[in-house]
């Protein structure tokens, strides 16, 4: 049983590489939903565009001693606000921020694309699933505001990066204004059991139990230690909820209990049509918008005070 075990583990948490817009498969169109070829198509346009503007390099070191690798974009027009954007599962930012990074740019944001670990050039061999992960952002955090000790720092995350943005939502987090979370799971471990429901047609148990095992090993604790939703509970920074209204990857639900819960200023935007990460598609009015909107009240709130 241990050795089917780490196999499992291995196959859900382990660096299996990227999944890009060239390498998608059966699995992915399925979880990602019937909007997903026009998320797709949106992706291999912007994709270049926003790789082949000028940036720099940024390292961090975490605690266990693995480089963490993030993407610097220094606007055009100078300022002090960045928007930090933390990517999903098996994913990098330059894929699922291609088009949103490139939003931010346009409205006046420095961009810094985290590139979480177990994936592309950062090092590690598991992800997380977000709690290391808030970790690592928090150092990069600290590193945009020793550069900026002025500025505003948003932070924007997408899929399991919306639910490690939701896990900083608690924290004493230098220059940070506000959180957009973009399809996040509320928990670890009720969205692996909608995943093994979904995707395996199993009852969670027990590749669910089999799974947390594993992690407890890697990690030294369980899917419950920290949940997103018990972060958001206890929020510090105004918050900006989205999701896909027929997400069925990570349910929008998960985004209407933690609105539900987040006692700082808030909104909530649920995208009709669109499936899993593919809020973006509801383009400026329907999406881009209803955030700048909120980010810009966020700004004059700070400015008042």
């Amino acid at each position: 049983m241990s050795k089917l075990s780490h196999k499992l583990f291995d196959g859900v948490f382990g660096n299996v590489g990227m999944w890009s817009s060239d390498t998608m498969d059966r699995t992915a169109f399925k979880t990602m939903g019937e909007s997903f070829p026009k998320l797709l198509e949106l992706t291999k346009k912007n994709e270049p565009i926003l790789a082949s503007l000028p940036h720099e390099l940024f390292t961090v070191t975490t605690k266990d001693g693995l480089k963490i690798v993030g993407h610097f974009f220094t606007n055009e027009e100078a300022t002090d606000k960045t928007a930090i954007c933390i990517h999903g599962y098996h994913s990098y930012g330059f894929y699922d921020f291609a088009t949103v990074g490139l939003e931010y740019l346009n409205r006046g944001y420095n961009l810094l694309l985290i590139t979480n670990r177990a994936c592309g050039e950062s090092e590690g061999e598991y992800t997380s699933f977000g709690p290391a992960e808030s970790e690592d952002a928090q150092l990069f955090i600290k590193l945009i505001a020793d550069k900026f000790p002025n500025g505003s720092i948003i932070i924007h995350g997408c899929s399991m990066g919306g639910s490690t943005a939701c896990l900083l939502s608690d924290k004493e987090l230098p220059n940070v204004k506000a959180i957009v979370s973009d399809c996040a799971f509320a928990s670890i471990r009720d969205e692996f059991a909608h995943m093994i429901k979904f995707l395996a047609h199993l009852p969670p148990w027990p590749l669910l139990n089999m799974l947390e095992k594993e992690y407890k090993k890697q990690f030294g604790f369980g899917f419950d230690r920290e949940k997103p939703i018990d972060c958001v509970r206890n929020a510090k920074y105004p918050m900006f909820f989205v999701h896909g209204a027929d997400d069925n990857y990570v349910l929008a639900e998960n985004s209407k209990l933690m609105y539900g819960v987040c006692p700082t200023a808030k909104q909530l935007l649920i995208v009709p049509g669109q499936g899993h990460a593919a809020a973006q598609l509801g383009g400026n009015e329907g999406y881009f918008d209803h955030i700048f909107d909120f980010l810009k009240e966020v700004e004059t709130e700070n400015a008042d005070k």
